[in-house]
């Protein structure tokens, strides 16, 4: 279940990076009206999730919460 959080993360944080780099390039910045997307907490941060994936709790082997978000996508 950990892997699985922490390859999520990587993989958000790489497309994070790529989108930031991305925007920079451009001089006039457009406008958009969708949504950016929410924001997960996990162990190692915050993240923005992409806007077809949302946040639920996390829970540990006994079925208690953690603490942290869980990304579930469609």
């Amino acid at each position: 279940m950990a892997k699985i959080l922490i390859a999520v993360l990587v993989a958000l944080f790489a497309c994070q990076s790529a989108w930031a780099a991305s925007t920079k390039a451009k001089k006039h910045p457009r406008h958009s009206t969708e949504q950016q997307g929410q924001i997960a907490c996990g162990k190692y941060g915050c993240v923005r999730i992409p806007p077809n994936c949302h946040p639920t709790t996390e829970y540990d082997w006994w079925g208690n919460p953690t603490g942290y978000d869980r990304v579930v996508c469609r």
